[in-house]
């Protein structure tokens, strides 16, 4: 469920446009996203 959590605030930082490279840097972003879900909780 983290990786959702994670996935769906990177692509709220960048903004729709950019969805496809959301899904390129998913990997390389998800560490970060998961510490902003951590921050929230």
């Amino acid at each position: 469920m983290s990786i959702v959590f994670a996935l769906s605030n990177i692509s709220k930082s960048f903004g729709k446009d950019n969805e496809i490279p959301i899904i390129i840097n998913a990997t390389l972003q998800i560490k970060k996203g998961e510490i902003y879900i951590y921050k929230l909780h």
